[in-house]
């Protein structure tokens, strides 16, 4: 799904963006599709890793440097290191490639943003991707991950695992989005229609559950650095202050967090 609108011109979020983050910076780890070369100008010099391939699908072309730069918008000089895993020459499954970057991060990073997933035959992980995670909440490492966008309450992975903060889209007036997955296996609902972002030479909106995720990321980073917190506690803090909204899903009526 490539973006819906591209547009040129400045920073959309020049004005009233969050304040930069100073002293150390917080870190996080975004496993995506690489970073777009040439590096977009938005992207600073706290982001870091690998570049997107050349022969990236076009439907996913760009969505790495969208990914980050939603987490820069609501984190502003954090530093963030990029792990590509869309390799088709690896030999490699692709959630093998997952459990590596993810290791790879654990031990340099606060946080780990996953803006993927799906369901499996098996309605359960797969055991790399498992093990990996299990290891990176063992070091007290962060992960949020994107619910996906098939408008299904079938649990998706790596978001519907134990430990693992998952986030569905939500609209700007707090309703659950038509593409969202849904269900009470997510942890909080964040706004996926219309989310600005780099993309290309210019800025672009796309819509997703990814970029949902990566808005929630970039708050919890904001909240550490703000407040000198570590990324667990931010993360609390953060979804204990969530707006409460009423959702529709197999089981009726029942209320959900909401990060506006």
């Amino acid at each position: 799904m490539v973006a819906n609108t591209l547009f040129g011109g400045r920073d959309p979020y020049a004005a009233g963006r969050p304040t930069m983050i100073t002293g150390s910076p917080v870190r996080i780890g975004v496993v995506d599709t690489g970073i777009a070369q040439p590096q977009h100008p938005f992207l600073n010099d706290g982001v870091s890793g690998d570049p997107e391939p050349d022969d990236l699908d076009e439907n996913l072309r760009g969505h790495g440097t969208f990914v980050t730069g939603v987490v820069l918008l609501n984190a502003p000089g954090a530093e963030v290191r990029m792990r590509a895993v869309v390799s088709e020459t690896s030999g490699k499954r692709e959630d093998e490639q997952v459990a590596e970057a993810i290791m790879e991060l654990v031990g340099e990073v606060d946080l780990i943003n996953l803006s993927f997933g799906g369901a499996t035959w098996e309605h359960t992980a797969p055991p790399a991707l498992q093990e990996a995670i299990e290891t990176a909440l063992s070091q007290e490492v962060v992960v949020v991950a994107a619910a996906a966008n098939n408008a299904s309450p079938l649990r998706n992975y790596p978001a519907a695992l134990p430990g693992v903060i998952s986030v569905g889209a939500a609209t700007a007036d707090g309703r659950v989005a038509e593409f969202s997955s849904f269900g009470s296996w997510l942890t909080v609902y964040a706004r996926g229609e219309d989310v600005k972002g780099p993309y290309q030479a210019g800025w672009a909106t796309w819509e997703g559950t990814s970029f949902a995720a990566a808005t929630v990321t970039g708050r919890i980073a904001w909240l550490m650095a703000e407040k000198h917190l570590s990324a667990q506690v931010a993360a609390d803090q953060l979804l204990s202050k969530c707006r409460e909204i009423t959702v529709h899903d197999v089981n009726g009526e029942r209320t959900a967090k909401y990060l506006v």
